[in-house]
């Protein structure tokens, strides 16, 4: 009958479980949630992010230790907390998750916040210091054992004169000890991939060329502008006149011929007296015979 009942209460609490992307869970109702950390099918929370511990106005101190160790309320069975967003600087869950029971285990790591009185505070997850719904989770209410039913005696045991009947009232002892709970069995889980958020620069818009109006800058500068371009006129230039002196041919160059008359020399006897004089003048007393001579003239203006 008990693990018909487990198995039973299993059912109804996965009836009304949500999962998100990171495979944590969340139920509709509180009971659904305690129900499964007790039968022990619920699948506790776990972080994916990681942030420092952050302290509020107020809070002195903070420490770690496990969700089990809080003094605050009993939480050796865990919690079962509605989960919240982001607040005060810190998520909280998934968005899937707001609103619904989560589970988490008392061997959970927290962060526990101190006044300065040395009192808890609030407590977060110490992983990622998300938030609870309030200052503190939900714990997961222990089941408490039965009252013991008292023992009717008979009247006619009083009345022995040897013996008496002595009701002695039943002592509780706690102790643990391994009971078959579920005889064992194979069973395939499906389970949920493991994500962690990385931080990694991607490209949003390509590299690309715009072409933004710059308005001119001017400013005054004296400078030659060609008003009229370059041109050609002919006017008339004077002559100009010098007196020079040269030598033009006024009458060519030619030839003539002009007759020299004969010359006749009468040969004169040769006396020592002639001879003495022949021979200073340097002639020896021969008579020459005439010839023509041409003679050139050059007339010149």
């Amino acid at each position: 009958m008990i693990i018909g009942s487990s198995l039973v209460v299993g059912a109804q609490a996965l009836a009304g479980m949500t999962k998100d992307q990171h495979g944590n869970v969340g139920y509709d109702t509180a009971a659904e949630c305690d129900a499964a950390v007790l039968a022990g099918t619920a699948k506790l929370y776990r972080s994916f992010t990681s942030h420092p511990p952050l302290k509020r106005a107020g809070e002195v101190s903070v420490k770690s230790m496990l969700l089990g160790e809080l003094s605050t309320a009993n939480f050796s069975r865990g919690a079962c907390d509605i989960g919240v967003g982001r607040s005060n600087g810190r998520d909280g869950v998934s968005q899937a998750l707001m609103g619904k029971f989560v589970p988490y285990g008392p061997s959970m790591a927290v962060n526990v916040y101190f006044d300065a009185q040395d009192k808890v505070v609030r407590a977060t997850m110490k992983q990622c210091d998300n938030n609870f719904q309030g200052n503190l989770p939900r714990p997961v209410p222990v089941a408490s054992l039965p009252a013991p039913t008292p023992v009717a005696v008979p009247a006619a045991v009083y009345n022995s004169d040897c013996y008496a009947t002595v009701v002695t009232a039943p002592k509780f002892d706690t102790r643990t000890e391994q009971v078959l709970k579920v005889a064992a069995s194979k069973r395939y889980e499906v389970i949920p991939a493991v994500y962690k958020t990385l931080e990694e620069r991607v490209l949003v818009s390509p590299e690309y060329k715009r072409q933004l109006p710059v308005a001119g800058t001017y400013k005054t500068v004296t400078e030659d502008v060609e008003v009229r371009p370059a041109s050609f006129r002919e006017e008339p230039v004077p002559a100009t006149y010098k007196v020079v002196k040269e030598q033009v041919l006024v009458k060519p160059e030619s030839k003539r011929f002009e007759i020299i008359p004969e010359r006749k020399k009468q040969k004169m006897f040769n006396s020592p007296r002639r001879r003495r004089r022949r021979r200073r003048n340097g002639t020896n007393g021969t008579v020459k015979s005439s010839r023509l001579k041409v003679r050139r003239s050059h007339q010149f203006a």
